[in-house]
């Protein structure tokens, strides 16, 4: 699979914190990390908002946090989601200046999430 390029990205991936990293169990969270060139805005203008899509499709909206230098993370359990199906996402980040980055909605090593059952 091509890795994609996202602008002012150096990556973007969502993971399963469960035994299934592609799958989201009631119990477990889903993870969000968008690694950057550039500091982002945390005081709650960068956000994540996570959603199954579906016929009977559900939204979550998160703040992305800080986890290193140019690190970011937003983390929800799975049981936010409770509409089953694959899990896209929106990143809204804005950089210290706040100047916005294109939206973000896919990430660059393919990886994916389905909440389960």
């Amino acid at each position: 699979m091509m890795a994609l390029t996202v602008r002012g990205t150096s990556g973007v991936r969502i993971v399963s914190t469960g035994t299934n990293p592609l799958e989201a169990a009631s119990t477990d969270e889903i993870r969000l990390i968008v690694d950057t060139y550039t500091r982002l805005d945390t005081g709650g203008a960068s956000t994540v908002t996570f959603f199954t899509t579906n016929a009977s499709s559900q939204t979550v909206v998160h703040p992305l946090a800080a986890t290193g230098e140019r690190t970011y993370e937003a983390k929800i359990p799975a049981s936010d989601l409770s509409t089953h199906g694959p899990i896209s996402f929106e990143v809204a980040a804005f950089d210290v200046d706040g100047n916005a980055l294109p939206l973000i909605t896919a990430t660059t090593d393919g990886s994916a999430v389905v909440r389960g059952m």
